[in-house]
């Protein structure tokens, strides 16, 4: 597919098939696909990988310190009443925080070809580097939310720009009903 893309003189039709289907099979480590992904991620911004995990790293830490989930989820931004009923405790809201950033930045690498910095992959990477104004990690969670609801679409994500004052993370995790 991505041949035809380059080259769509010489080719008329191509077929696609998803690559990572050994990981169902249990035949692959199953962070294969997000080393890809992260290779990526470096590829298109060089420190991105180191920033990223670093942040996320101490983002999750600190959220998991919080005294509660509502007060972990205002911290990162995320509207405290969109956080699913099962989700019981900071822990289980950190690993799913880190589960929603993972997923997007799986999607982001879907689109980042051709490289460019015009790229949300590059912008998101751009985001957890930022050590000019000395974010947080935390703050750096809560503008990719951010760059999220302002480039990601109704379609892919229904509901996501239904609130301005925080981001409803009930657009990546079910209700729990």
């Amino acid at each position: 597919a991505l041949f035809r893309l380059v080259h769509p003189d010489f080719v008329d039709m191509s077929y696609a098939s998803s690559a990572p289907l050994v990981m169902h099979a249990q035949r692959a480590d199953q962070d294969s696909f997000y080393d890809i992904v992260t290779e990526t991620a470096e590829r298109t911004s060089e420190g991105c990988e180191n920033a990223v995990r670093s942040a996320l790293e101490e983002a999750n830490m600190l959220i998991r310190k919080a005294s509660s989930v509502e007060e972990a989820a205002r911290s990162v931004n995320v509207c405290a009443d969109s956080v699913p009923e099962y989700i019981a405790d900071v822990n289980m809201l950190g690993d799913d925080v880190m589960m929603a950033i993972g997923f997007t930045f799986a999607d982001y690498d879907m689109d980042a070809y051709p490289p460019g910095e015009d790229l949300q992959l590059y912008k998101a990477c751009r985001l957890f580097q930022d050590e000019e104004d000395e974010v947080g990690s935390l703050d750096k969670v809560s503008n990719f939310f951010q760059l999220l609801k302002e480039t990601g679409s109704e379609e892919e994500f229904p509901g996501l720009n239904d609130r301005d004052d925080c981001f409803d993370l009930s657009v990546f995790l079910p209700d729990g009903k």
